[in-house]
């Protein structure tokens, strides 16, 4: 066998390799493109589902507030005995400028929470002190004081209602209506 046949021999077994591989190579590629919906496969066994490629549109953030086109709404303002506090804001005279002053106000009504949302009271009884026996007597308390313990009777409702229907704990009860 001479040196040319040799390389021919060396190339046809090159080749038979290569295309061995190229159909290892398409077996593989076609495993992979099947999914549930080219195939008998369930959608359970799809691994990877391409993702779809979306553009984001850009928008400009809406202001706070109402939106321009939009019906203005404005809340019923209270009713002058609902009012608890007012508080008046008027310019100085140095500030004013020669302004007269009008009738009219311009208002802005808010609801605040008190600072102490409970009121603590002591009920006293008065200790009186025989001076034939040296016997002390005390006044008597209102039986629902006598009874009520720490918490008043609203109190105690409120209690209640929150370990009842609100599920709290005795201790978180008594921390919030505290607090």
């Amino acid at each position: 066998m001479d040196v040319k046949d040799k390389i021919i021999a060396e190339l046809k077994q090159e080749i038979i390799q290569l295309r061995e591989e190229i159909r290892l190579l398409k077996e593989d590629i076609a495993r992979l493109k099947k999914d549930s919906g080219n195939s008998s496969k369930p959608p359970s066994s799809d691994i990877v589902k391409p993702k779809k490629t979306t553009r984001k549109v850009s928008r400009k953030k809406r202001k706070r507030g109402g939106q321009f086109g939009h019906r203005l709404f404005t809340r019923k303002p209270f009713e002058p005995e609902q009012v608890d506090e007012v508080i008046e804001y008027e310019l100085r005279d140095k500030d004013a400028g020669g302004l007269k002053p009008l009738d009219g106000w311009s208002i802005i009504q808010q609801i605040k929470l008190p600072e102490k949302m409970h009121k603590i009271i002591e009920h006293r009884a008065r200790k009186y002190i025989d001076p034939v026996t040296g016997q002390v007597h005390i006044a008597s308390l209102p039986e629902e004081v006598r009874k009520g313990g720490l918490l008043g009777g609203d109190v105690t409702a409120m209690v209640a209602f929150m370990k009842g229907g609100c599920h709290m704990s005795f201790t978180t009860e008594i921390t919030y209506c505290l607090s």
